[in-house]
């Protein structure tokens, strides 16, 4: 069940309310609560003591299972603004407990990641405010779920969260500098020289064609006239008389549909039948786990997937995979197709 509508709508009746932070804890602690973590058993720890070496410390909250405290909450009210020193307080808690994830609860909620690999600060790999639907709340919420919580799995998300993170600021950096104003020019006439010498053609015929080439390049002005297709990003549709969906979320439901009514189905059957050739990047429309993995790790961009716990599928012979999250104009009218010839119905909303 979807708890992120419902904690959503508490929290951003707080923000318009002013409460106060010593009245704001009870009410995340509710929240927790939902999620199915006991103040009975003891799962929720209001205020604890940690000891250092010259004094104690308090987080706001800390979460246990099975007797071990797995995560540190600093908590703000919610008309707070995000501030150092409120990181700062969260990774002493992270560090105290010799956790790598940590989170924030003020005006928006921020999940962090120690990573081993780097002397920095942890990173913040997960961030939405109190907005019903928002996709990386229900993410968040399917996270931390009491009954599917694991210490593991929460930092191998957020690993795969920082390391697609970087490779995006790493393709950011080459593509603004292989592409600017002064560089991008020769730099795709170089390209395409490349390309035609593999077919040994002689280099002053090639020279020649490509100074025919009328080309201007300027990286990132694409973002300011985006046109009409921009407009129905926000556009929800139903399957079958569901609930509003965006597109991700419509694809992934009705993927996890498909594996409901086609439990025999074999990865490679599910892969060809929703064969959408229009993925951007070369992407797929569903991707094995392990492939996504290995790829991050390797630094390639397979992070585009819906990679949470609760998220990932099994097909009948037994391969986990993942499901795109890459759903714009162009490729999700081919995707619908499909649906449609499955004899599904889907309405634009």
């Amino acid at each position: 069940m979807n708890r992120w509508n419902d904690i959503a709508i508490v929290l951003q009746d707080c923000q318009s309310g002013k409460i106060l932070e010593k009245d704001y804890q009870p009410k995340i602690e509710e929240q927790f609560k939902l999620l199915g973590w006991s103040v009975y058993y003891g799962c929720i720890e209001s205020k604890p003591e940690l000891e250092t070496a010259n004094t104690s410390i308090y987080p706001d909250i800390v979460l246990k299972k099975e007797g071990r405290r797995v995560l540190p909450i600093e908590l703000k009210r919610p008309t707070n603004r995000l501030k150092k020193k409120n990181e700062r307080q969260l990774f002493s808690y992270m560090k105290q407990l010799e956790l790598r994830v940590g989170l924030y609860i003020g005006e928006k909620i921020q999940l962090y990641y120690n990573a081993p690999d780097d002397d920095e600060a942890p990173h913040s790999v997960l961030s939405t405010r109190f907005e019903p639907e928002s996709e990386e709340g229900i993410l968040l919420c399917d996270l931390l779920s009491y009954e599917h919580f694991d210490s593991t799995t929460l930092e191998n998300f957020c690993k795969l969260r920082l390391q697609k993170e970087r490779y995006e600021k790493k393709i950011k950096v080459e593509f603004e500098q292989q592409f600017s104003p002064d560089n991008g020019v020769s730099f795709v006439k170089k390209l395409i020289k490349d390309y035609y010498s593999k077919e040994c053609i002689d280099e002053t015929i090639l020279d020649k064609e490509i100074q025919k080439i009328v080309l201007s390049a300027n990286y990132g002005s694409y973002q300011k006239h985006k046109g009409k297709a921009e407009s129905k990003r926000y556009t929800k549709y139903t399957l079958n008389g569901s609930k509003p969906m965006y597109k991700r979320i419509l694809v992934l439901e009705a993927m996890r549909l498909y594996i409901d009514k086609h439990p025999q189905a074999t990865y490679e059957e599910i892969e060809r039948i929703f064969n959408v050739k229009e993925m951007p990047g070369g992407y797929k429309v569903v991707r094995r786990l392990s492939e996504i993995q290995e790829g991050l790790e390797a630094g390639s961009l397979f992070g585009r997937f819906f990679i949470a716990p609760q998220q990932i599928l099994t097909s009948g012979d037994g391969v986990k995979f993942a499901v795109s999250t890459q759903w714009e104009y162009h490729n999700f009218p081919v995707f619908i197709s499909i649906l449609k010839k499955l004899k599904w119905k889907v309405k634009e909303v």
